[in-house]
């Protein structure tokens, strides 16, 4: 008995066919793209994804550059040089090369106005860009800044692409009782589930080179900012450093963080995700100011040095290893507080340890209160000078509290391990500094602040370093 067949058993129409066509064509493309980012690793080339904009136009954060070897004696002007960062150890540059000195090379990214501040050593050189492969490593990138955001939208885009590469039943694929026969379809060569076995394994493999090149860009970094990691070839190495302050912010965890970049109001949002809005003072806080870092296209708040403060929630248990970190820019004679923990939200209060602020003469002090007595390092350089700084203070039970500036350490104590023992909030601008080494007249400060931040831990010198870097 012959079998009758509708129109819609023959096939899919057109339009699907070239869905089909178009997905399995992307997913080949992606995977193309993602094998030719890694194959150079095999030849002894070194392979970076680009996380910074310090070379755009003509590289751009998620590119992946494979860079040829060669000698520092060979490079020429006018290359793209990967070489050891001589500003931050352990860390890797990709910069344009644009003079040649008897002994050094210097260096400078297309997006920089300036040359590189340190010249570079000959035997510093690790390669020459040689091939870029086009954002092939953006989702490095995003897990690296800790971006989720497009992360989720590219993998669902993704998913849906693999779905739409499996197709619906070909034209002329035999229905499932059209043969009579008692062969399982699976079996049966030619047979439907053969054929949507073979596709789906396309999809798979397709998938899973995706991912493994997304792996391998994204490998386990000897430092959360700025990482070196081994890959197949001894040789070769991933890169990895930060386009944002923000995002170099983000990515160490902050327990919290105030960009202040607030346009009006007296809520200081949390950009950390963790949901701990601070509250500008009612008066004295003027906003808009331009901050800092140029990426991040964030303004900062500016305090009158009488009333202007922020202040967190809480209260909370004083910590006993903590990072503080914040922008600032003053050129004030009059000193004050930038970052300070106190028993109340504002006003003197009872107690007030964990400082960080701004002598009269524009030196930087950082304190702790363990025992008895207030305890301090102060900086040998002034910083009123009216240029944006950023201020880290980091304190450790092993390695005692460390005063950064601009991203580099300038005085330690290693016997200061700890300080005082309350529960309080922490203040950005005001915190009362009575009785404290070489203190101002009054605690206000009186100028620019941007980025505050938190960090539940003592970062690492890489770390901080690369927070100033990004800027």
């Amino acid at each position: 008995m012959a079998t009758v067949h509708s129109a819609s058993d023959t096939g899919p129409g057109w339009a699907s066919l070239l869905v089909t066509a178009l997905c399995r064509g992307l997913l080949v493309m992606l995977a193309s793209m993602a094998l030719w980012a890694v194959l150079p690793a095999a030849l002894g080339w070194q392979v970076t994804v680009v996380m910074s904009g310090s070379m755009e136009p003509a590289l751009r954060p998620g590119d992946v550059i494979a860079s040829r070897p060669i000698s520092g004696s060979a490079v020429r002007p006018g290359q793209v040089v990967l070489v050891d960062d001589p500003d931050h150890a352990g860390r890797l540059r990709l910069h344009r090369l644009v003079k040649i000195t008897d002994a050094h090379l210097v260096l400078r990214g297309d997006a920089n106005r300036s040359d590189d501040s340190t010249p570079v050593r000959r035997n510093a050189v690790h390669g020459v860009g040689s091939l870029r492969v086009p954002l092939i490593g953006a989702p490095a990138y995003w897990l690296r800044t800790h971006q989720i955001t497009p992360l989720i939208p590219t993998g669902l885009a993704l998913i849906l692409v693999a779905l739409g590469a499996i197709g619906r039943r070909e034209k002329g694929d035999p229905p499932d009782d059209d043969t009579g026969s008692s062969m399982p379809e699976t079996d049966r060569p030619g047979g439907r589930r053969s054929r949507r076995s073979r596709r789906k394994t396309l999809v798979v493999l397709t998938t899973v080179a995706l991912t493994a090149a997304t792996v391998a860009t994204n490998a386990p970094a000897q430092a959360a900012t700025a990482f070196r990691a081994t890959v197949a070839n001894p040789t070769s190495s991933w890169t990895a450093g930060y386009f944002s302050c923000s995002a170099a912010v983000k990515a160490d965890a902050p327990y919290l963080y105030y960009p202040l970049s607030e346009k009006s109001g007296t809520t200081a949002a949390d950009a950390s995700g963790n949901a701990r809005n601070g509250a500008y003072s009612s008066l004295g806080v003027s906003y808009g100011a331009a901050g800092p870092c140029a990426r991040d296209n964030a303004t900062g708040v500016t305090l009158d040095g009488t009333t202007g403060a922020v202040s967190t929630p809480g209260p909370i248990s004083g910590p006993q290893q903590y990072t503080q970190e914040i922008w600032f820019r003053t050129t004030s004679s009059l000193g004050g507080s930038l970052i300070g923990f106190a028993s109340s939200a504002s006003g003197l209060g009872l107690d007030f340890d964990r400082q960080l602020y701004l002598t009269a003469s524009g030196k930087l002090v950082a304190g702790v209160h363990p025992r008895t007595s207030n305890q301090t390092i102060t900086s040998s350089a002034s910083y009123n000078d009216g240029a944006w700084h950023l201020a880290d203070v980091t304190l450790s039970p092993t390695t005692g509290l460390t005063l950064y500036v601009d991203g580099a350490p300038v005085v330690a104590n290693a016997g200061l391990k700890g300080a005082q023992d309350f529960s309080g909030y922490w203040r950005f601008g005001d915190t009362p500094l009575t009785g404290w080494p070489s203190a101002p007249l009054g605690s206000h400060f009186s100028g620019s602040l941007q980025g505050a931040a938190i960090f539940p831990a003592a970062l690492s010198a890489s770390q901080v370093a690369a927070h100033y870097a990004a800027r």
